[in-house]
């Protein structure tokens, strides 16, 4: 059951993994951290970015998301939270 939603449709999936694999979570916060244009950092920068970068231990990855959203964002105010949580599977 999705956290925070209430009644709803929700498809569920199965993903087949293999060992390293890195799972990431995260808030909207995140992927629509807005600039001072209005524009929005976006899900395909953060796939990207975490593409590039997947092998880095993840606190420096964690690190790298949250300080590469906070550039794009400059002086904007952050409209939402940034939540981050990542495995790398055994």
């Amino acid at each position: 059951m999705p956290l925070g939603i209430k009644e709803s449709e929700i498809d569920e999936h199965e993903i087949d993994y293999s060992s390293g694999d890195l799972l990431v979570l995260y808030t909207d916060g995140v992927s629509e951290a807005m600039n001072e244009s209005n524009e929005m950092y976006g899900l395909e920068n953060l796939i990207k970015l975490i593409e590039r970068n997947g092998e880095m231990a993840l606190g420096s990855l964690k690190e790298l998301i949250i300080d590469t959203t906070d550039a794009f964002r400059g002086d904007a105010a952050p409209h939402d939270d940034y939540t981050l949580f990542m495995i790398r599977l055994p």
